[in-house]
């Protein structure tokens, strides 16, 4: 009986930790601060990294954006990862440490195939692809680890 009980409980929690990670991979815009950053987090986090003058802080297409005059005093609009809070800043001088190549590998080893218009734009990589349902989605992916920030259907 005991070890009836002990195997249930560990099948109820293998199954609740796997729900919230395929609810969190199959929405491709999770509503503005469920399971992430409220409007509040984001000013926060912005100006902790010398962004000033913030305004206009909204949900947009999976991810936060916002108007800011950066530490350089350069007015830009930058956008935020809602579950990571990495800022994508739109000034036109991010880098991407992975190449167009490696990002290719990366979709492809998450399940994605027929994998076309990649390229880097506004500090993210933008991509159209089929998921391993065959569902044409839009992409976008972050530049330091090709993790996809956002998926949404075509």
């Amino acid at each position: 009986m005991h070890f009836r009980i002990l195997t249930t409980s560990l099948l109820v929690a293998a199954f609740g930790a796997a729900v919230p990670a395929y609810a969190q991979s199959a929405s491709s815009d999770p509503a503005a601060g469920s399971n992430g950053l409220t409007q509040r987090e984001v000013r926060t986090l912005l100006e902790e990294q010398g962004y000033r003058d913030i305004k206009q802080i909204q949900f947009d297409d999976g991810l936060w954006e916002a108007h800011a005059v950066s530490g350089n005093g350069k007015r830009l609009e930058v956008k935020v990862d809602p579950l990571r809070g990495r800022i994508y800043p739109e000034d036109g001088t991010a880098v991407s440490r992975m190449n167009k190549d490696e990002i290719h590998a990366s979709l492809s080893a998450q399940g994605f195939s027929n994998i076309r218009d990649l390229k880097f734009k506004d500090s993210l990589w933008h991509a159209e692809a089929d998921n391993s349902n065959g569902r044409k989605v839009e992409l976008r992916i972050d530049p330091e680890d090709g993790t996809i920030v956002t998926a949404r259907n075509d």
